[in-house]
């Protein structure tokens, strides 16, 4: 899948901006791609395990959360108004 994307986006950057009167959006792109590129190398060594891992159920756990009923609604306080 991000093979794919990368794929994607050489063509994109390749075919779609390879004449030189594109240069300006050329450097804008690769810009774009390295900041994205740092951004995503600072958070895979500040924050490994969020990078790995998803908050939530997983698997069975999270057929067992959907099968459940879903919760009453709560009953609004009377105000006296």
């Amino acid at each position: 899948m991000v093979v794919g994307a990368l794929l994607w986006l050489g063509y994109e950057l390749v075919i779609l901006l390879g004449p030189a009167q594109f240069r300006g959006a050329q450097r804008y792109a690769l810009g774009a791609i390295a900041l994205g590129a740092v951004v995503y190398a600072l958070m895979w060594a500040l924050e490994p395990y969020a990078m790995r891992n998803q908050p939530g159920a997983h698997g069975l756990d999270a057929l067992e959360v959907a099968d459940q009923p879903p919760a009453a609604a709560p009953i609004p306080a009377h105000t006296g108004r």
